[in-house]
């Protein structure tokens, strides 16, 4: 299995090497983790260090844009040059109070900039600003660079848009609507999606007796099976075509 969206950083500290020790033995073959402001990015390159499968991706989200240090493209050009890594997450969010959309929009145009240069693929993060997304990526240098889009819940007509400027739609628990997916999954190719947790510090924070891993591995196995059912596919052969995906998008960190 592929999960192409978490934040393992939010995992409790005393609560990590459980996890990563187990989800190692576990049938997730590569998880991507993505930071969210450059304060994590430390602590995502750190359990990438230790959990073999899982790839780092270092960008600032767009909540988190207000106050950056005065460096932050800097530092984020040294931690894309240390590692095989994508950039995310990033994007843009109409919805979010107290947050300057202009400064999402630089934020998120200077992080694109950067991943295009580099070639590395990147996971979006889009609410209530579809067409200024597009926009931005239509003037992009993308040159056939593919992308993520975290947690899509767009219509048919922004997936075909962005299917078409190489974007794969990613989908986990927040996106299961049955009749998007049907419309979704009846005019999108297989070739264009991912299964993603979002795994984050909404996820882990039910209680302190939850078993994280457990409850990570229930997660990402019901969003495989409820995708593959929208496909009328059987799991093996929907889970083989995902990690064809994963395969295509490891080419570009």
């Amino acid at each position: 299995m592929f999960d192409a969206h978490a934040h393992l950083q939010d995992i409790p500290q005393e609560k990590l090497p459980d996890f990563i020790e187990r989800i190692a033995a576990s049938p997730v073959k590569r998880i991507f983790c993505n930071a969210t402001l450059p304060a994590d990015w430390g602590t995502v390159a750190s359990i990438a260090a230790e959990l073999r499968i899982c790839t780092p991706f270092f960008g600032v989200h767009p909540w988190f844009v207000e106050g950056l240090p005065d460096d932050w493209e800097h530092a984020l050009e040294h931690q894309m040059a240390k590692k095989k890594c994508g950039i995310g997450e990033i994007g843009l969010d109409r919805a979010r109070g107290g947050v300057s959309f202009e400064k999402q929009t630089y934020a998120f145009v200077r992080q694109l900039d950067l991943a295009c240069m580099a070639r590395k693929t990147f996971s979006l993060h889009c609410v209530g600003a579809w067409p200024q997304l597009l926009a931005i990526l239509k003037k992009a240098d993308l040159n056939g660079l593919p992308f993520i889009l975290h947690g899509f819940n767009g219509s048919v007509e922004n997936a075909k848009e962005l299917v078409k400027l190489g974007g794969l739609l990613s989908i986990g628990p927040r996106n299961m609507d049955p009749g998007k997916l049907d419309a979704l999954c009846s005019q999108i190719p297989i070739e264009h999606f991912l299964v993603e947790t979002d795994f984050s510090k909404s996820s882990v924070s039910t209680g302190v007796d939850v078993d994280i891993a457990e409850f990570y591995l229930k997660t990402l196995d019901a969003c495989y099976q409820k995708l593959a059912k929208a496909f009328r596919m059987g799991l093996a052969e929907f889970s083989n075509a995902i990690q064809d995906n994963e395969q295509y998008l490891m080419g570009y960190v």
